[in-house]
């Protein structure tokens, strides 16, 4: 009886490990390798400064950031820190890597605005570019492909988990460019990551979990060319900032055509009237 109970028990430890060793949901041809997880830090109400290995700024006050199974909470935005930094190995992991990833999950009412950036192994800080390919997966393993904006408040790019969003995140190193003000040296890769930093706002609440690297041949680095629409908007909207001319349409009063336009208007409101004079005569 005990030799069957021990096996049971081995059993469910396999389970067990198993389980936690899972692999995320990645899109077709991603190949991902964990990095590292929170599952060591023992559920409860802590705060950033209580988590081993994470940092916050100065003139960032410390805040409560609760952890249940791995998963760390954090309900303050407009705040932002260090995860704990990347060991030899997991940068070397990231040194061949396509891009980094995590799990996360938004469970407040608006869209959270996340500016994930990170410090590289050679010792300087790369942010989000504009425009910049990422790739969401729920949890139910719906890919969606998106674009990072330019948040001004934290003066650097920004990723978009929307409300209600539960699942991976997959960022390219592609979208990424040093914090020199440039805008034109984009990290190279073969660097590797060092530290990550996340940056928080507009919403109410943001969990993370594990973090990942992976790597895949889809060229996650080029960038949709938009194309116009003669669809009517209710409000003007502002057009992307471009080097090339836009086309500005010709003013009738402008040009040398102008004349013709104003002479069919009168001809058309001259015909109009000639036309209400015979009405009203037959009605006479």
């Amino acid at each position: 009886m005990k030799k069957i109970m021990t096996m049971l028990l081995v059993i469910m430890l396999c389970a067990v490990g198993v389980a936690a060793a899972a692999q995320p949901i990645a899109p077709e041809g991603f190949t991902v390798t964990p990095l590292y997880d929170f599952t060591s830090i023992p559920d409860g109400e802590y705060t950033v400064s209580q988590l081993a290995g994470f940092w916050l700024p100065p003139g960032i006050s410390d805040f409560e950031t609760p952890v249940s199974g791995g998963v760390i909470t954090i309900d303050q935005m407009s705040v932002w820190g260090a995860f704990p930094s990347l060991n030899a190995e997991q940068t070397a992991v990231t040194a061949s890597a396509t891009g980094w990833g995590f799990y996360t999950k938004n469970d407040g009412m608006l869209d959270v605005t996340a500016s994930m950036s990170f410090n590289g192994a050679d010792g300087k800080n790369y942010i989000l570019s504009d425009y910049a390919h990422y790739v969401l997966v729920t949890a139910e393993g719906e890919r969606i492909d998106e674009y990072t904006f330019w948040n001004g408040g934290n003066n650097q790019g920004a990723l978009c988990i929307p409300s209600g969003f539960e699942g991976y995140v997959y960022v390219p190193f592609a979208a990424y460019m040093e914090n020199n003000g440039t805008e034109s040296d984009y990290f190279d890769s073969s660097i590797g990551m060092a530290t990550p930093i996340f940056a928080v706002n507009d919403g109410e609440t943001l969990s993370f979990g594990e973090l990942y690297a992976f790597t895949t041949q889809e060229d996650l680095s080029s960038k949709p060319t938009v194309e116009p629409t003669n669809e009517p908007t209710d409000e003007p909207t502002e057009a992307p900032a471009t080097d090339a001319p836009t086309e500005v349409p010709n003013d009738p009063e402008n040009t040398d055509n102008g004349w013709m336009l104003w002479v069919g208007v009168a001809a058309a409101v001259a015909a109009v009237a000639v036309v209400v004079i015979i009405i009203g005569k037959r009605k006479k």
